[in-house]
């Protein structure tokens, strides 16, 4: 009688601990992982930073494309101004004074057709590729408009004087402004009597408004050089 409560008692107690035992040994909760951060947040700054940069390309390109724009111009204009390349002097009939109307002497030759140009409307087509209709109307209704059509013949105002030229091809350009359609550039050129070597070269700074990608304002034609 006297083990069967020894081992009654042992019994309760070995079942009491492993009781204790159990309810103590609770499994550990996880660490709940930190919070991400905001989509929209990221979102967001990701389509800024894209849009920044998408901005910077724009107008990279459009420097470089309007940039192209004046260099080209400016590249003709001093072919006309220096009488070389498409106005050199075998494209111009200068012995031909018989033939030039008494209020154009001394100031137009005729322009031979091997310089591309065989009317008005002819020269009037290759401005169009950079310059407007307006400023086009502008140059050629001037008194001394760099070219005339009289009779059906096309003439070139060839009187010079000796004036510096720019190095168009130098010319660095910077975007001052934009507006639609309409943006102004301002352009940085050398210029310097690139023949005489007397005088140092300067720096030029003019500015062009563009409507459209073409030229509408800008320091061109007989007074190309001021």
């Amino acid at each position: 009688m006297k083990k069967l409560l020894i081992t009654a008692l042992m019994l309760s107690a070995l079942l009491a601990l492993t009781a204790c035992s159990t309810g103590n040994n609770i499994a550990p909760q996880p660490e709940l992982p930190s919070p991400p951060e905001t989509p929209a947040i990221q979102g967001q700054e990701s389509t800024d930073t894209q849009s920044n940069e998408q901005m910077d390309t724009a107008q990279a390109w459009i420097i470089e494309e309007l940039g192209a724009t004046i260099v080209t111009a400016g590249t003709f204009w001093e072919e006309w101004w220096g009488l070389r390349g498409r106005f050199a002097h075998e494209h111009i009939a200068f012995d031909e004074w018989d033939d030039v109307p008494s209020h154009m002497m001394g100031v137009y030759s005729r322009i031979l057709p091997t310089s591309g140009f065989d009317s008005i409307n002819s020269v009037h087509s290759y401005l169009l590729q950079y310059y407007t209709e307006s400023w086009i109307a502008r140059e050629q209704s001037g008194e001394l408009a760099a070219f005339v059509e009289y009779n059906g013949v096309l003439y070139i105002h060839t009187a010079r004087a000796g004036f510096p030229s720019p190095r168009w091809e130098t010319a660095a350009h910077v975007l001052i402004e934009q507006d639609g359609s309409r943006v102004v550039v301002e352009t940085t050129v050398p210029v310097a009597d690139w023949d005489a070597y007397t005088v140092e070269p300067w720096d030029m700074v003019r500015r062009f408004t563009f409507v459209d990608g073409r030229i509408d304002d800008g320091p061109w034609g007989v007074d190309g050089v001021e």
